[in-house]
């Protein structure tokens, strides 16, 4: 059984940033910008190995809501710049990936533009694509439950799994196999994908997101293999 067999969808909690750049004494969104470095070479790196589904949680809600409106400013920005490179598209299109954002972002949004360059890059990669890199940004699992539990509250359906899955913001994910969580510390956050996480691994390593390179992918991913998963067997 090769690694693919295991592993079909793989989720990213991407801890530590700002505590990179503290401790390098720099301002905090330096340590964003190192971050997206990161999340580009995992994210090809995961297509090229065969994972099907890679998720990253690239802004949770709370980090949108609470922090500071400079810090947020940059995060859309980053968001902004990253989606309007050229050579963005060609590597998608390269790796069959689709790409696709879920998060309740746009109430944060001051700039209309980035919606309409989302939907033409989702449109752009939909079409024979063989991967799926999903970006959570103004994500929160909490919420997502419960905005799906009120509709189906509101459209009197009956509230039962079958219902409830197929009413989530996430609906289309498959179940998480591997959660990776970088910074050091080891906990779940905000609900985090709570239907597909429902059985998955987890590996929680000390090493700052921005430090988490392909072969720190390579041995989370070891670490996996060589685990067996019984799943209430």
């Amino acid at each position: 059984m090769n690694l693919t067999d295991k592993l079909n969808h793989l989720a990213i909690i991407p801890d530590g940033n700002r505590r990179w750049a503290k401790a390098r004494l720099l301002l905090p969104w330096k340590g964003h910008i190192e971050g997206v470095k990161r999340f580009w070479e995992l994210a090809e790196a995961a297509a090229q190995m065969g994972i099907k589904y890679l998720t990253f949680w690239a802004g949770s809600y709370g980090n949108l809501d609470k922090r500071s409106k400079e810090e947020v400013d940059v995060l859309f920005q980053l968001m902004a710049d990253e989606l309007a490179k050229p050579e963005l598209l060609e590597k998608l299109e390269k790796n069959k990936t689709s790409l696709k954002v879920i998060g309740e972002w746009e109430l944060f949004a001051r700039d209309s533009k980035l919606k309409d360059t989302l939907q033409g890059i989702e449109n752009k990669t939909t079409e024979g694509a063989e991967y799926q890199l999903t970006i959570l940004f103004g994500y929160d699992g909490q919420r997502e439950m419960l905005a799906a539990v009120k509709s189906l509250q509101q459209s009197g359906q009956e509230v039962n799994a079958d219902n409830l899955q197929q009413s989530l913001w996430t609906k289309e994910l498959p179940a998480v196999d591997l959660v990776i969580r970088t910074g050091g510390e080891p906990h779940w956050s905000a609900g985090f994908l709570m239907w597909q996480t429902a059985n998955s691994q987890y590996y929680f390593t000390e090493d700052l997101w921005p430090d988490f390179k392909v072969p720190q992918l390579k041995t989370a991913l070891e670490d996996f293999e060589r685990r067996e998963r019984r799943l209430g067997k």
